[in-house]
């Protein structure tokens, strides 16, 4: 069969591969750099396409994560009133016994023991009262003949005057005595600024001096005190010495 042309159509088959194999080889060539090219993409989706999610999943390091994070919730209630009532506080006068020890009633005062001599001149003397030096005495001399003896000077009493001390109440008086005549007891009468007489029973001898204690009660300031007996011979007098109980 021929063509138009008075050529074979036969042979255009073998006309086409001829025109055809120059470009043969670089199609091939193409094709199979196409195919490598598709392939590579395949693979590097295959490689990197999966990693995606894990990247996504891991979150870079000290990003929050789910758990720290809390979702906006109602505000907290503001809590119940306590039913319990407050604890009571101390009372003042329980404060004041734990704060430290209990203060005194009156204050603290510094006397004695202080001496009064009998002889000295600021005392006064009455009756058959008198002063004589006697060995022994603090002073050197006593008050001797108080009390009753008969005289026409009547009963002998000694006042030691102007005594004074910071605080009324009671004191301690120490009167130290000597019996001449060596009597084993003699009988004194101490009374403080002209009341209350106190008779007391001494015991002693003539030996200078023999001391004897007893409780006497005076007032702040200027006191007087006494020392007599109407009814019989008192014991002769050195000194006195007062102080506080």
């Amino acid at each position: 069969m021929t063509d138009r042309d008075g050529r074979h159509a036969a042979d255009e088959p073998s006309q086409l591969r001829g025109a055809l194999g120059p470009w043969r080889s670089r199609l091939v060539v193409a094709g199979v750099a196409t195919a490598l090219s598709l392939l590579s993409i395949v693979l590097v989706a295959a490689l990197f396409g999966d990693d995606e999610p894990a990247r996504r999943a891991a979150p870079p390091a000290g990003a929050p994560s789910w758990t720290d994070v809390s979702m906006p919730g109602p505000a907290p209630s503001d809590p119940a009133p306590s039913s319990a009532s407050p604890a009571a506080s101390p009372s003042p006068a329980a404060s004041r016994t734990t704060s430290g020890p209990p203060r005194s009633s009156s204050p603290a005062v510094a006397f004695g023991p202080v001496t009064f001599e009998a002889e000295a001149p600021g005392n006064a003397l009455g009756g058959s009262a008198w002063v004589d030096r006697y060995p022994g005495a603090s002073g050197g001399s006593i008050v001797r003949n108080i009390g009753d003896w008969n005289s026409r000077d009547g009963d002998g009493f000694l006042r030691f005057q102007h005594i004074s001390v910071p605080v009324a109440g009671t004191y301690t008086l120490r009167l130290f005595h000597v019996n001449i005549d060596n009597e084993r007891t003699r009988t004194v009468v101490v009374t403080v600024a002209g009341r209350d007489p106190q008779p007391v029973t001494l015991t002693g001898g003539s030996t200078c001096c023999t001391g004897s204690a007893l409780k006497v009660q005076l007032r702040k300031g200027d006191n007087s005190i006494t020392v007599s007996n109407p009814d019989g011979h008192a014991p002769s007098v050195d000194r006195i010495v007062l102080s506080l109980p």
